[in-house]
């Protein structure tokens, strides 16, 4: 969905090209966790949890978009955060049921 870094020659020229993936769901988190919560009935803090953590992941791995891209990336990255949410309203967990552990064996 979001791209690694651009090879660009010079930050000045990344930076009129790209926007840190980071960067842009921050500025528009609040419409995200609005239209999120509303469309799959979730709390809004538990969007804005997952988009806190998907935020500080993109930093983490410096990841960057298209400046052209913005609106394909921004519906794709709500599509996404609206899957694990609807997964969350189910099941307590954005990425599916927690496993649990294996049954022990019966003794002999």
């Amino acid at each position: 969905m979001f791209l690694r870094p651009p090879a660009c020659r010079g930050k000045r020229r990344r930076e009129l090209d790209y926007v840190r993936a980071d960067s842009l769901v921050r500025r528009h988190k609040r419409s995200i966790v609005a239209q999120v919560s509303r469309w799959v009935g979730v709390d809004d803090l538990a969007v804005r949890d997952l988009l806190d953590k998907c935020c500080l992941r993109a930093r983490a791995l410096d990841m960057w978009v298209r400046k052209d891209e913005r609106e394909k990336k921004l519906l794709e990255f709500t599509s996404y955060i609206s899957y694990h949410c609807a997964l969350y309203a189910i099941s307590d967990a954005y990425f599916g049921p927690r496993k649990q552990p294996p049954a022990p064996l019966p003794a002999a």
